[in-house]
């Protein structure tokens, strides 16, 4: 098994530095090992002064697929995640992101260990500021022009990822800015995800949906604003989206649902068209937990779920719930 993920720590003089790894495993013992494969240079995440401000590039929310109906074996391996500029009004203070100066970001590689190729800036909302065309290019969609229901987003982030002989499915946060409200939408391009390939296929769950499931997790109702963190799935029993339900900015467990047909973007759903919850999974009540990743082939560790667990520092770690779609 193989894994991406998020390295969380802070400079030498404090500032906030996110990068991408891969790491090998998937059995609980003896566990994983990283790949020390190069998918985001440390020169692309060091402090650079802009201006008055310190920044830094983050790299984060990613996921990792393989894609065995490449025609290009080079290009068997897939990696999409948002990229996006975090600025400090001096060194060790708070800082804050700039969505502005961010865009969705893809590379593909022979293995997974890598070599992985150059990044591609992919997809950009509303908000990108055309000033950072300088940075890689120009982006290769703007995703708010494709669709009209694609017109409110000023982001696009928390990506997840699914090959299929179709070609490659992808699914979204459309991030409205709204109290972490947003939809989900999902795309599908071709398995080289060539210029031009990418169409929208629909809107798989509205952010107001989220209060829907406010009691997803027994007594004590939650008050979900939104839906963060989208993957997607395959089991043998079918096809799935998996999403966070938030609480503002904080993230509240895992919600898996059957999609019903990939290319319409649509959920099983009832009578009431209410999208059937088909599986919860969650770490310690009241913590901030989700962002949820799944393998069909991984049958020991289940749903995979990171919670945060405060302290000095605080830490990210990452569960297997033992839960199987």
């Amino acid at each position: 098994m193989w894994m991406s993920y998020s390295a969380v720590n802070n400079s030498a003089t404090g500032q906030r530095l996110v990068h991408i790894r891969i790491a090998q495993g998937g059995a609980p013992a003896p566990g994983w090992t990283d790949a020390n494969a190069n998918v985001t240079t440390s020169e692309e995440y060091v402090a650079n002064p802009i201006g008055p401000l310190y920044g830094t590039w983050q790299h984060e929310v990613s996921r990792l697929v393989y894609d065995s109906y490449a025609a290009d074996q080079n290009e068997r391996w897939k990696l999409v995640w948002h990229r996006y500029r975090w600025e400090q009004p001096t060194v060790g203070s708070v800082g804050l992101p700039l969505f502005q100066h961010g865009w969705i970001s893809f590379k593909t590689a022979p293995a997974a260990s890598g070599p992985w190729s150059a990044e591609r800036k992919l997809f950009v909302g509303s908000l990108y500021d055309a000033s950072n065309d300088g940075i890689i290019g120009p982006p290769e969609y703007n995703l708010n022009t494709l669709h009209s229901d694609l017109s409110g987003c000023l982001a696009f982030t928390e990506p997840g990822m699914l090959a299929t002989p179709s070609g490659i499915y992808i699914s979204l946060k459309c991030a409205t800015g709204a109290g972490g409200a947003g939809n989900v939408v999902l795309l599908r391009c071709d398995n080289q995800l060539s210029a031009g390939s990418c169409s929208y296929r629909g809107t798989l769950l509205t952010g107001p949906e989220a209060a829907s499931y406010n009691n997803a997790f027994g007594a004590g109702a939650n008050s979900f604003t939104g839906f963060s963190a989208t993957e997607l799935g395959r089991s043998g029993s079918g096809t799935y989206l998996l999403v966070t339900p938030t609480e503002g900015d904080l993230y509240r467990g895992c919600l898996a649902f059957e999609i019903s047909n990939l290319d319409n973007a649509t959920l099983v759903r009832d009578g009431s068209n209410v999208a059937v919850l088909r599986l919860s999974v969650r770490g310690t009540a009241g913590s901030f937990n989700g962002a949820c990743g799944y393998s069909a082939s991984n049958y020991t560790l289940g749903i995979l779920y990171s919670e945060l667990f405060p302290g000095s520092p605080p830490q990210f770690r990452i569960f297997g719930s033992g839960q199987l779609l």
